[in-house]
């Protein structure tokens, strides 16, 4: 099994979601100023900031895709290791039929045995 190193602690998702967060809300602010805003020049600008936030927030939504990503492969290899065990115990469950057929014609053998003694 893969030993997954990227997953999240509470901690880290609050932090990833205040991040979120903050970009969001100053890329909002870059989009309403930029409507506002009657310079070229400071039109240019904000729509540089609100392009460098934009990038933040598709970051922000990489990486949690990622660490999703992660967490689906390692439950696909964990219900890969849940069928294989499924297989095992259907194989030991054959045998433990197969061994109690056995045991009750030892039985029978054995009250026949009895009978013959008597």
């Amino acid at each position: 099994m893969k030993n997954n190193t990227k997953k999240f602690t509470e901690k880290d998702l609050a932090y990833i979601n205040d991040m979120f967060s903050w970009n969001l809300e100053a890329l909002k602010l870059a989009n309403h100023f930029m409507e506002e805003a009657e310079g070229e020049e400071v039109v240019e600008i904000l729509q540089e900031v609100s392009d460098v936030h934009l990038e933040n927030l598709n970051t922000c939504i990489k990486i949690l895709e990622g660490n999703l990503e992660e967490d689906e492969e390692c439950c696909d290899e964990e219900n890969e290791s849940y069928e294989e065990n499924d297989e095992d115990e259907e194989d030991y469950e054959d045998d433990d039929a197969e061994e109690e057929e056995d045991e009750d014609d030892d039985e029978e053998e054995y009250d026949e045995e009895d009978e013959e003694d008597e």
